[in-house]
């Protein structure tokens, strides 16, 4: 469930979860000194008007006219829900970048993987579920964090420390049963085998608003709290609103018996843990660019996308990967700086072994057919002398990706061979 809001007024708490985790307002010191942050935007009163009308509906349309006013007719003196708080504060997130090797299950005994994701870095629960990489973000330089970001738009913004190391992921994959290691029927992988051929984590500080509403239904003598949560990199960026849950929808659809069946569903919607994407295209956290295997079972990659997306959604996983995690710092050749010209050369490496994996699958099956078909797509010739021809321009595709490796992921398989 999301973290209640429980600031008094000389505490230096943000947020007090369930889980007895203290977030400090205090700008924490992060151990990276290759940390970028995606700038704000947006001013915390911008936000404000942004979110009021979504706060407004899931509040039972609390100062909804109001709400719409100041959004869509602005200057005409229309006040829109306000919070009773609402922070500015940096979400820590790990971009990755990674070849990922395992033995599976299938038709095919080997299986390379590139996976490019991003997954949360604190067990900051409703939070932690939410992907905030949308293309818009992809398309926006990060800046290097500096002092000067820690106050913006006249608000001290609060840093959430990083407490989840992008490589308990590994650690967690490798220590799975093979029941939980099934993607779909007779396909699944080895977690024991799990081995990476390149692993790059890229720190970065999403900028968020996160706001608290209050709100008596009608009927109703109990007051209720609301959280808001706003991406700030962009004045559009999406919002997102905590789902009130069962027991809170059910009370207030028992005040309204007779309310149309799109209010009911609308309050269906609602039920339930963590956070509702309330405005904006809901975005993933995976994405899997390319699949190596000979033969894979169809929409695979989206499978694969999807079980991953499941587990890192799991309302226990950021919990349980903040609890194994060991401190990190850049210290570690593997964690780099998000750079255009750093995550270009780590892709094209990465490229390379899709272009060479799709060579060798050619050669495998030119081979197989023992010279008996002709190739016109090489020129005139049978497939054996396709074949020799393809053999060396493997080996030269070979040579340029090793020459091509990163020089930190050397680094970092002669630390771990040592």
């Amino acid at each position: 469930m999301l973290c209640k809001h429980r600031l008094a007024h000389h505490s230096r708490q943000l947020f007090r979860c369930r889980t007895h985790r203290f977030y400090s307002t205090t700008t924490p010191t992060y151990p990276f000194k290759n940390l970028r942050a995606l700038p704000f935007a947006l001013s915390a009163n911008d936000a404000i008007v942004q979110m009021g009308p979504y706060a407004s509906m899931v509040s039972m349309f609390t100062e909804i006219i109001g709400s719409l006013g100041a959004r869509y007719l602005p200057g005409l003196g229309f006040e829109p829900f306000k919070p009773t708080r609402i922070t500015p504060v940096y979400f820590p997130a790990w971009i990755i970048d990674a070849e990922v090797q395992a033995n599976v299950t299938s038709t095919q005994e080997e299986e390379t993987q590139s996976v490019c994701f991003l997954p949360p870095s604190s067990d900051f629960k409703a939070l932690s579920s939410v992907s905030f990489w949308t293309k818009h973000a992809k398309h926006i330089e990060p800046v290097p964090f500096t002092k000067d970001l820690e106050h913006q738009f006249g608000a001290d913004v609060i840093s959430i420390p990083y407490n989840i190391s992008p490589f308990t992921l590994l650690e967690v994959a490798r220590s799975l049963s093979y029941a939980d290691c099934t993607i779909e029927e007779d396909f699944r992988f080895n977690p024991s085998s799990v081995k990476t051929n390149l692993f790059a984590a890229y720190p970065i500080l999403i900028p968020l608003y996160l706001a608290q509403y209050s709100f008596t239904p009608p009927g109703l003598e109990r007051v209720y709290s609301l959280t808001v949560c706003m991406e700030a990199y962009s004045p559009g960026g999406r919002i997102f609103v905590e789902r009130l849950g069962g027991e809170k929808g059910k009370l207030i659809r028992q005040q309204f018996p007779n309310a149309p069946a799109g209010f009911i569903r609308f309050t269906d919607g609602l039920d339930g843990p963590g956070m509702h994407n309330a405005r904006g295209v809901p975005s993933s956290a995976c994405n899997i660019p390319a699949l190596m295997m000979a033969n894979p079972p169809p929409m695979l990659a989206l499978t694969l996308e999807s079980w991953l997306e499941d587990a890192l959604g799991d309302d226990s996983a950021m919990g349980k990967l903040a609890s194994m995690s060991p401190a990190v710092s850049d210290d570690d050749p593997r964690i780099r700086e998000y750079t255009h010209e750093e995550t270009l050369n780590t892709r094209n490496w990465m490229a390379l072994g899709a272009e060479l994996w799709t060579m060798k699958s050619i050669i495998a099956a030119l081979s197989r057919s023992g010279g008996s078909q002709k190739v016109y797509v090489f020129g005139a010739g049978d497939s054996m002398q396709a074949v020799d021809a393809m053999q060396k321009n493997e080996e030269k595709l070979r040579e340029k990706r090793e020459s091509l490796k990163p020089s930190w992921w050397k680094e970092w398989e002669d630390k771990a061979a040592s």
